[in-house]
């Protein structure tokens, strides 16, 4: 079986809540080039995140071959022979296929997907040798507490959604114009509240139910098998 590179996938990135941010930014980016005028800071802004992208696109991911692996994630990068390596497999809650080391330390294969770990397995037992023994006891797997998922995925849909608010209350005070007068109207007070507290926190509450839940049935099915 030959060398395998496993690189992170744009797919990936596409995911919702992802994409929902990209798109968010990229439309108040546009807005504030146009409101200003400044497309030159504008470009500066882009540079960061456009280099960071480039960055985890073309710098991470995990080799394997016959003789062992090697797995980068930004400043780190692990490499292991498989003689090295006392376990192979996959766990509740991870996407990616994961390996214990001689210290027992659980190193993740970034990129490698959890359905490829029949192929990292073979690749494991026939590169350890036929004299290979486990040289220590490994824990079971034990299934990701419920309670402990989809809050980063619900803190960047609260975050969106809160600045998605910020800019439809932006142009609502200038076409129709708020707080204009010192006692605030009621309808004013209603939108800017709408906007900036009541939808980010639906967003956040939605998202968060709908991974958890989705977490559970995966549980649930992964037992059940």
């Amino acid at each position: 079986m030959g060398a395998r590179h496993y690189r992170p996938s744009v797919r990936m990135m596409m995911q919702p809540y992802k994409a929902a941010s990209g798109v968010l930014v990229l439309v108040l980016g546009v807005w504030y080039g146009i409101e200003s005028g400044d497309w030159l800071n504008l470009i500066l802004a882009a540079l960061p995140p456009g280099g960071f992208i480039t960055w985890h696109l073309l710098g991470n991911g995990t080799a394997v071959d016959g003789e062992g692996f090697t797995s980068t994630r930004f400043t780190r990068s692990v490499s292991l022979s498989w003689p090295e390596v006392q376990e192979v497999r996959t766990e509740p809650g991870a996407q990616v296929v994961v390996v214990y080391d001689q210290d027992g330390e659980r190193l993740p294969l970034h990129d490698v997907p959890a359905k490829d770990v029949e192929v990292i397995r073979e690749l494991w037992a026939a590169g350890r040798g036929e004299d290979w023994q486990r040289m220590l006891r490994l824990p079971e797997p034990v299934p990701a507490a419920v309670t402990a998922t989809g809050l980063g995925r619900a803190a960047v849909s609260g975050a969106g959604t809160g600045v998605l608010g910020l800019l439809v209350v932006s142009v609502i005070d200038d076409q129709a114009g708020l707080f204009e007068v010192a006692a605030a109207a009621r309808q004013d007070l209603v939108v800017v509240l709408l906007c900036l507290l009541i939808a980010p926190v639906v967003a956040f509450a939605v998202s968060l139910t709908m991974s958890r839940r989705r977490q559970r049935d995966e549980l649930t099915g992964s037992q059940e098998l």
